[in-house]
């Protein structure tokens, strides 16, 4: 079965005689000052802070509840290739009526292009019915997260559904893969026809490996 994105399967001022340069001096300083205060504030996120401002509460509330390994680091990791998940199982939804027996297609997903001065990279797979408008990678040792915001129209309504990918990295491949699909905005769900906001669901591959190809 090909995952869908359907419910279920089925005052004055004083005179003051200082030079003038004591006022520009006075209004530096506190330009100084301010500016300084500006740069503390622009601090860059921690990678907890990145996921969470990436994700939204609702949705990393929602992998939380699926168990979802986050990964925080920085880490330069080449984690770049085509992987097959040839025997896919849902193990973690919050659909109810979800049906953990069904079989789903196999699935090839390719991760390229990364970038880890911006922590973003590209990712395609034939598992989602559109294109990446943003993405986040995090990388700590041999294992990584991607977080890839998804733009399609699916029935009648523009979506965006977030991609999650928690791995380990391997000369042959991903191992301990987890691959979640979660709906982030469901574009108002015209036909009433498409799973909830923060619904969605996570799998594994089967027999512990997603082969590089």
């Amino acid at each position: 079965m090909t995952f869908r994105f359907f419910r279920a399967v089925t005052g004055k001022q004083p005179t003051m005689k200082h030079p003038n340069y004591l006022y520009l001096f006075l209004l530096m300083a506190l330009l100084a000052t301010a500016c300084g205060n500006d740069d503390d504030d622009m601090m860059e996120p921690t990678p907890r802070e990145a996921i969470e401002n990436f994700v939204g509460d609702t949705l990393l509330m929602t992998l939380r509840e699926f168990n979802f390994r986050f990964v925080e680091g920085t880490d330069r990791l080449d984690f770049a290739g085509t992987y097959a998940i040839d025997s896919m199982q849902l193990v973690a939804t919050n659909i109810a009526g979800a049906n953990f027996d069904l079989y789903y297609n196999p699935v090839t997903i390719t991760l390229d292009q990364l970038m880890p001065e911006t922590q973003t990279l590209n990712l395609e797979s034939e598992s989602f019915p559109g294109e990446p408008e943003a993405t986040y990678y995090t990388a700590s040792g041999n294992r990584f997260n991607t977080f890839a915001r998804i733009a399609a129209r699916v029935e009648g309504a523009d979506i965006i559904l977030l991609t999650a990918i928690s791995a380990t990295v391997m000369p042959d491949g991903l191992e301990d893969l987890q691959y979640a699909l979660i709906m982030l905005d469901d574009g108002g769900d015209p036909n009433q026809a498409l799973i909830e906001v923060g619904q969605g669901r996570l799998f594994i591959d089967r027999d512990g490996l997603a082969e590089r190809q």
